[in-house]
């Protein structure tokens, strides 16, 4: 493993498991995230608010990580998440959107950070891995589901019980799987998150 990391990280999944883990072992050279509520009367006030999805907020913190390890553009970004929350929008077009949002501006402070290897998330991660090909830098990409394979058997599924079933369910854009792939590419190493999702990556 190389002596340190740094971790891209959209939100807060898995409760950011991945650069505690990092940080645990004296890994982490640097988070770089959308949004970290590092004081705690924030956080103590978002808890308070009464629209649930406001007060999931809160979460994008952990005491396990130190602040002076995160690099994040917490208040424009957040302004904008609530505005799409608050109207419920979570189309692919806004999903798209967000992701290529957060990546045109995590690419600035990754630019700023040493030439260590970088760990990101798949589906954001397109713009950095670029970077860090031409700064010669090794990548990790953290798959997060079976990727195609899976919205193929979703497909299967939802068009054999159409008529008992009617669905909204969509595919996504065709530019989402073409993006990943170019992020696959540009991988030296996939690591997944499950074994459903390495024999779905596989297939």
């Amino acid at each position: 493993m190389p002596d340190k990391i740094i971790c891209i990280h959209i939100g807060a999944r898995a409760h950011y498991l991945l650069p505690k883990a990092l940080a645990a072992q004296d890994k982490l050279e640097m988070l770089v995230t959308d949004t970290w509520v590092k004081d705690e009367w924030l956080r103590k006030l978002l808890v308070k608010l009464p629209v649930r999805m406001i007060k999931s907020f809160a979460s994008r913190f952990a005491p396990e990580i130190k602040s002076s390890q995160v690099k994040s553009f917490s208040l424009p970004f957040l302004l904008k998440e609530v505005a799409l929350r608050l109207k419920h929008k979570n189309d692919w077009q806004l999903i798209l959107a967000r992701n290529n949002a957060f990546q045109q501006k995590a690419l600035p402070l990754f630019l700023q950070l040493p030439r260590t290897t970088v760990l990101g998330i798949s589906y954001t991660s397109l713009d950095i891995f670029k970077a860090a090909a031409e700064r010669k830098q090794k990548t990790i990409l953290f798959q997060v589901d079976p990727a195609v394979k899976e919205e193929e058997i979703v497909a299967a599924i939802t068009a054999a019980n159409a008529d008992v079933y009617p669905s909204a369910w969509q595919k996504a854009p065709a530019t989402l799987w073409e993006n990943w792939r170019k992020e696959c590419s540009l991988s030296d190493v996939i690591m997944v998150n499950s074994e459903w999702s390495r024999k779905g990556l596989i297939a």
